[in-house]
C-alpha cells in the first residue's frame, strides 16, 4: 500500500516516514460495504486492521462495546496473543481499511518496538472488554 495512506496520526504519530513505509509494505488496502463483518468473535486471528475511512462497531457476546472511526485500529489482541477473537467488528458505513497479516505484522514489530509497545498497551487495555 502507499505509505501516504498511513497518516502520521494515532498509532503512527511518532513514526518516521521510513518506519511507516515498513508497515505500509506489509499492508494492503481493502474496501468493505456497510454490514461487512471484518472480524468475527471466536474466529482464529490472522489480520490486523487500521481504519482509513468509515466507521465500525465492536460487539462482544452480543453487546455493544465501542464504535471506531478513522485512525483507529483493531485486531491487535488476537494477532499478538494468537488467541481466538474476543469480539466482532462490523462496518456501520462503507469502510476502507489497511490490513496486515499477523505474521507480517509481528515481523515488522520486531523492528519497531515503539509500535509494538503501543499495540501491547492497547491490547492490555481492551482485553477483556469488560
Amino acid at each position: 500500500m502507499d505509505v501516504v495512506e498511513l497518516k502520521p496520526t494515532g498509532l503512527f504519530s511518532d513514526l518516521l516516514q521510513e518506519n511507516r513505509a515498513k508497515l505500509a509494505d506489509v499492508m494492503k488496502v481493502e474496501d468493505h460495504p456497510v454490514g461487512a463483518v471484518l472480524v468475527a468473535e471466536g474466529d482464529l486471528p490472522s489480520k490486523f486492521f487500521v481504519l482509513l475511512e468509515g466507521n465500525v462497531t465492536v460487539h462482544r457476546q452480543g453487546q455493544h462495546v465501542v464504535d471506531l472511526g478513522p485512525d483507529d485500529f483493531f485486531g491487535e489482541i488476537g494477532v499478538l496473543s494468537l488467541e481466538e477473537r474476543n469480539a466482532s467488528v462490523i462496518a456501520t458505513t462503507p469502510v476502507k481499511v489497511a490490513v496486515a497479516m499477523g505474521w507480517d505484522l509481528r515481523r515488522v514489530l520486531d523492528e519497531l518496538p515503539t509500535v509494538r509497545q503501543k499495540l501491547e498497551n492497547a491490547a492490555a487495555s481492551r482485553h477483556p472488554y469488560e
